[in-house]
């Protein structure tokens, strides 16, 4: 069985990811997160537009929270993900992930990034983890 952390354990771990991605919890509930940022101008690349790191990383950080919303933890193994939109600084992004799957050792998850407020998908994954046991 994996091990359980406190949510204020994890958030301490991984305040830097967020501080540097902008990153801020909109909701959190069981297998169920949703996660907002602001694409800040550092983040864009020579085209102009958003990294699509940013983008991965909001849809990855939010399914991390959400997989540890079931009270374990766990690692991305693999990950589908399309950009459907691009998105430019400034624009104000909000990412839902939630489980759709949950086993002895695997959890699946879909998750989608779009603009706040506007509601258009920019981008969408499915993320498997698996969970740690150490």
């Amino acid at each position: 069985m994996a091990e359980s952390y406190s949510f204020e354990e994890v958030l301490g771990k991984d305040r830097g990811i967020l501080e540097h991605f902008g990153m801020r919890f909109v909701s959190l509930g069981e297998g169920r997160c949703e996660l907002a940022a602001t694409v800040k101008p550092e983040l864009i690349n020579a085209a102009g537009l958003a990294h699509g790191g940013l983008l991965f990383a909001i849809a990855d950080s939010a399914c991390a929270y959400a997989t540890g919303s079931l009270g374990t933890r766990g690692a991305t193994i693999t990950s589908s993900f399309s950009f459907i939109r691009p998105a430019r600084a400034g624009m104000n992004l909000r990412c839902v992930a939630e489980v759709i799957n949950e086993g002895r050792r695997l959890v699946t998850l879909g998750a989608q990034v779009s603009e706040e407020g506007a509601g258009t998908l920019i981008a969408h994954g499915t993320f498997t983890f698996m969970l740690l046991t150490d």
